[in-house]
C-alpha cells in the first residue's frame, strides 16, 4: 500500500477509497495514510437491497413490493389487456429481468463470466406472489378516476401448464431457472362489467423480492425505503462504520484522514433490462408504508398499477407515485447525512446517483431522483462512462454532466464525476481506455466546470497503473491541470422546469413514446447542451408546491434570460403542450431536434457568435 500511495500522490491523487475488515486493519491504514499524507473515502452500505442488514440490526425487514409478472408475453406492469365480461382464469409468469440470460451463476461484476449456468431471464430466486388485483376502468379519467379494482385469487399452475405466449423462446438454453420455473393461475370475475373498458384492463401482481446469491447484482432482499425498520437499521450501520474508525484511532474519529463517505451506489431498487415487451421495470414500492405515504400526497387518487396510462389513472397519480419513490429514497441519504454530522462533523457525503443515464426510465424507476438526492448530499457525483468496446460515445458526458452541473451550481455543491479507468467488457472481462480516450474524457469534463474527479479504478488488472501506463500518465496530467488551473464554471442563461407530472407520464409503449412532453424536453436539451454545448440549470418540480416554494422559484428564475418548461407557464417556452394521449415514434428524434434548432435560432436564444 505504501508504494501505491507514493505512486498515487505522484500522479496528483489525494483521496483513495478503503474498505478495512476491522479496526486493526483500519489503524494500519491510518498509519500509512498519515505517513504518505493521503486521505480516505469510506463506505456506508446500501440498505434498500440488503434485507440482511435490517435483520442484523435486530429488526424486522419490511420488504418492498414490486408490480411485475408476464401475461401473454407482455409485462403486466406496463401493458393493458382485453377480456370478456365473464369469469376468467389466466396463466402468468414470474417477473422477467431480461429477455435472455445475461449472466452466469457465481460470476463477479468485473471479471470474465464463469463457465457456469446462465441466469437472469427471470429475477433469480423469486418467491410466490403476495396478492393480485384486476383494474377495470369503467370510463376514462376526467379529473376523477372511474375504476373497479377486483381481487384475484392466486394458485400454482400445474407443472405441465404453458403460457399462451411464452417469454421463454426456443433459442434459450433449458437451464434450471427456466425448467424449474413456477407459473401461476389468476382467477377473477368480470361478469356484469360489459359496459366497462374491458380492452384496457390492468393485471396487478405484487411480489416481494428476497434476492439471490447466484449473482452479486441481485442482492439479498429489497426492503422499503419508507419503513421505520429500514431507516433504523441504516442509522445503526452508519454508527457502526464510525465506531470502527474511532476504535482504530484511539477513540476519536480520524477527521484528519477520513475525508468523505460514500453511501451505496446507483440504484436503490433492482430494475430489469428494458429490452423486450416481457421485461418488467418493475414498479416499486407497494409495501404498506409506501402506499400510506402516497395516499398522503394524493388522498383522492388510487395509486397506479400499470405504468404509462394517465388516461386511466390521471397524470397526478403518476407524478405523486414517482415523486414519492424518489423522495423516500433520498431521505435515506438524509438519514446517513444526519448521523455523519453528529458523529464525524465535516465528513462529506456522496453517492453515485445514476445507473443508466440521467434520462433513462430504468434510472427513474430504481428510485434515483437527481434534485432530491442533490439536496441531501455534499458532493454532486455521477458516472457518465463514454468508452465501450464500440469506441468513444461523444454524447454521454455532455448529456449527463450538463444536467448535473446545473444542479451543482444551483445548490452550490462541488461537482465530482466518476471517470472511467476501465470498461466493463461483458464476457471478455475488462477493457481499458487508451491515452487519447483519457484525454478526450478529461477535456469534456473540464468544460463542465468539475471541481475534482474520481477514477474507477486502480490496482492489479485495472488500466491504472500497469495495464496501460500511458493512460495513467495522461490521467496524472489532468489532475495537475485541475490543481493548477481550475476550470471556469459555465454561466447559464437558461432555466429548465422539469415537472414530475410530465416526467412521470412519458413512457415507451409498444415501441412509441406515449404522452411525450418530457421526451420532447430531452430532445430540446440534446440540441442545446449536447449539440451546441450550452449550459442550463434544471429545476425538478414536485407534483404540488407550497406558496413559499412558488415564491422561491419565481425569485430564482429572475436570474435567467430564458425559461423552458414542460408545464403551462406564462413567459416560458412550453415543450410538449397538447401532446397528452398522443404517441411519437422515437425514430423521429432527429427531425424533432432539427425543428427545435431552427426555432431556437429564430428566437435568437443562442449566445452572440454561436
Amino acid at each position: 500500500m505504501e508504494k501505491d500511495f507514493a505512486d498515487l500522490k505522484a500522479h496528483g491523487v489525494s483521496v483513495v477509497s478503503v474498505h478495512p475488515g476491522n479496526a486493526t486493519e483500519a489503524a494500519q491504514m491510518l498509519t500509512l495514510a498519515r505517513r504518505a499524507k493521503m486521505r480516505f473515502e469510506i463506505e456506508v452500505p446500501e440498505i434498500t437491497e440488503k434485507a440482511g442488514l435490517v435483520r442484523d440490526a435486530g429488526l424486522e425487514p419490511v420488504y418492498a413490493q414490486m408490480l411485475g409478472g408476464v401475461y401473454r408475453g407482455k409485462a403486466t406492469d406496463r401493458h393493458l389487456f382485453q377480456f370478456e365480461a365473464t369469469a376468467q382464469s389466466i396463466l402468468i409468469e414470474p417477473p422477467v429481468f431480461d429477455r435472455g440470460l445475461p449472466y452466469t451463476s457465481g460470476s463477479g461484476g468485473t471479471g470474465e463470466m464463469k463457465k457456469s449456468e446462465p441466469i437472469g431471464h427471470y429475477f433469480p430466486g423469486m418467491t410466490d406472489p403476495i396478492r393480485a388485483e384486476i383494474v377495470v376502468p369503467v370510463r376514462q379519467f376526467d379529473g376523477q378516476q372511474h375504476l373497479k379494482i377486483l381481487p384475484a385469487t392466486i394458485s400454482l399452475a400445474p407443472t405441465n401448464a404453458k403460457p399462451e405466449i411464452d417469454s421463454v423462446t426456443m433459442q434459450m438454453p433449458q437451464v434450471r431457472e427456466i425448467k424449474n420455473r413456477k407459473l401461476y393461475r389468476l382467477s377473477f370475475d368480470l361478469s356484469g362489467l360489459k359496459d366497462a373498458r374491458l380492452d384496457q384492463v390492468g393485471v396487478a401482481v405484487y411480489w416481494a423480492y428476497h434476492g439471490s446469491r447466484q449473482y452479486w447484482m441481485f442482492g439479498n432482499g429489497d426492503v422499503s425505503a419508507c419503513a421505520a425498520s429500514t431507516r433504523q437499521a441504516l442509522t445503526r450501520q452508519v454508527q457502526k462504520t464510525l465506531a470502527l474508525w474511532r476504535e482504530a484511532n484511539g477513540g476519536q474519529f480520524p477527521s484528519d484522514v477520513v475525508f468523505a463517505a460514500r453511501y451505496g451506489d446507483e440504484c436503490f431498487y433492482i430494475t430489469g433490462h428494458l429490452n423486450g415487451p416481457a421485461v418488467n421495470y418493475p414498479i416499486w414500492d407497494y409495501s404498506e408504508p409506501a402506499i400510506e405515504r402516497y395516499r398522503k400526497q394524493a388522498p383522492a387518487l388510487e395509486y397506479p398499477r400499470t405504468w404509462g396510462f394517465p388516461e386511466i389513472y390521471g397524470p397526478q397519480a403518476y407524478a405523486c407515485w414517482l415523486y414519492s419513490l424518489h423522495e423516500s429514497c433520498a431521505e435515506l441519504a438524509g438519514v446517513v447525512h444526519s448521523e455523519l454530522a453528529a458523529g464525524a462533523p465535516g465528513l462529506l457525503l456522496f453517492r453515485n446517483t445514476t445507473r443508466a443515464g440521467v434520462f433513462d426510465l430504468v434510472n427513474d424507476h430504481d428510485g434515483s431522483g437527481p434534485e432530491l438526492l442533490t439536496r441531501q448530499l455534499d458532493l454532486v457525483h455521477l458516472d457518465p462512462y463514454p468508452v465501450s468496446a464500440a469506441g468513444f460515445n461523444e454524447t454521454t458526458i455532455p448529456r449527463d454532466m450538463s444536467y448535473y452541473a446545473g444542479l451543482a451550481r444551483r445548490y452550490q455543491k462541488p461537482l465530482v464525476p466518476w471517470m472511467q479507468a476501465h470498461t466493463y467488457g461483458g464476457p471478455s472481462g475488462l477493457q481499458h481506455p487508451n491515452p487519447d480516450q483519457i484525454d478526450h474524457m478529461a477535456a469534456q469534463q473540464y468544460r463542465q466546470g468539475v471541481d475534482a474527479v474520481v477514477w474507477l479504478g486502480y490496482g492489479k488488472g485495472h488500466t491504472f497503473p500497469s495495464v496501460n501506463p500511458k493512460s495513467w500518465e495522461r490521467a496524472g496530467a489532468f489532475h495537475h491541470l485541475l490543481q493548477t488551473q481550475r476550470p471556469p464554471k459555465p454561466k447559464p442563461t437558461l432555466a429548465v422546469l422539469r415537472g414530475y407530472e410530465a416526467w412521470a407520464q412519458s413512457s415507451l409503449w409498444n415501441g412509441k413514446i406515449r404522452n411525450p412532453a418530457d421526451w420532447l424536453l430531452q430532445q430540446w436539451l440534446e440540441v442545446w447542451a449536447v449539440q451546441h454545448d450550452q449550459p442550463y440549470d434544471v429545476f425538478e418540480l414536485p407534483p404540488s408546491m407550497t406558496e413559499a416554494d412558488r415564491t422561491a422559484l419565481e425569485n430564482s428564475l429572475k436570474a435567467y434570460a430564458h425559461v423552458v418548461s414542460t408545464m403551462p407557464r406564462e413567459g416560458a417556452w412550453v415543450i410538449g403542450q397538447g401532446t397528452t394521449g398522443k404517441a411519437i415514434d422515437p425514430a423521429s428524434a432527429k427531425d424533432v431536434r432539427k425543428r427545435f434548432e431552427e426555432e431556437i435560432q429564430q428566437r435568437g436564444w443562442w449566445p452572440a457568435g454561436k
